[in-house]
């Protein structure tokens, strides 16, 4: 058996096949899947792909009940074949008991009752920070940019407007510090104060006084 994770079928597997499809976003929106240099090496490979482990793979998996309607919408003979696996968080990842206990604790953690959303992710052009930044910006008071390079921070500062906090983070050193400071955003994080500071080579001598 061949089982591919990334929403592809390769051509010519002679064996039963079981590919795992996290979305169809190759064939349903494919001018947000890639970006850039990548789109153009890869927008004419995924798609084919796609539909190939649509039409051909002997099961598929899907996480989501979302996913699974899209996968009958676009290819209808799939449904037979089509199997949900949620993606399993761990039993800690549940609604708590007490909803407002559960505020107050939080709250208590990050210093304000406001919520704190945290945007993490790799710099690619696969990755669309430009809406992420743009969605989180309606209802969060402050959002962190993680690696994010000064041209990238300068379009998050137009974007959001005012409209929220900005803090960059990741990479930080104190020869970007002001280059950093400079795109408008109101806070910088910097690690290098600490895990980068240079060691102090100190002894301490002693002498006798007569």
């Amino acid at each position: 058996m061949f089982h591919s994770p990334h929403n592809l079928l390769p051509r010519g597997v002679l064996c039963p096949t079981v590919v795992t499809v996290q979305d169809i976003m190759e064939i349903d929106r494919p001018d947000l899947h890639l970006q850039g240099a990548e789109r153009s090496v890869k927008n004419f490979y995924y798609p084919q792909a796609v539909w190939r482990a649509l039409r051909r793979a002997t099961q598929l998996i899907v996480t989501t009940a979302a996913t699974a309607d899209r996968v009958r919408a676009a290819a209808p003979d799939a449904a037979s074949r089509l199997h949900i696996i949620w993606l399993a968080p761990d039993g800690a990842f549940r609604p708590p008991p007490d909803l407002d206990a559960a505020r107050t604790h939080a709250a208590a953690l990050t210093g304000s009752d406001a919520p704190f959303l945290l945007v993490v992710g790799q710099n690619s052009a696969a990755k669309r920070h430009a809406d992420a930044v743009a969605a989180f910006a309606v209802g969060a008071p402050r959002l962190l940019l993680d690696n994010m390079d000064e041209v990238q921070l300068r379009a998050a500062v137009a974007q959001v407007a005012g409209r929220a906090e900005l803090e960059a983070s990741g990479g930080v050193t104190l020869q970007t510090l002001r280059g950093i400071a400079e795109t408008g955003i109101e806070w910088v994080s910097m690690g290098a104060l600490t895990h980068s500071a240079p060691a102090l080579d100190l002894s301490l001598t002693l002498e006798a006084v007569p």
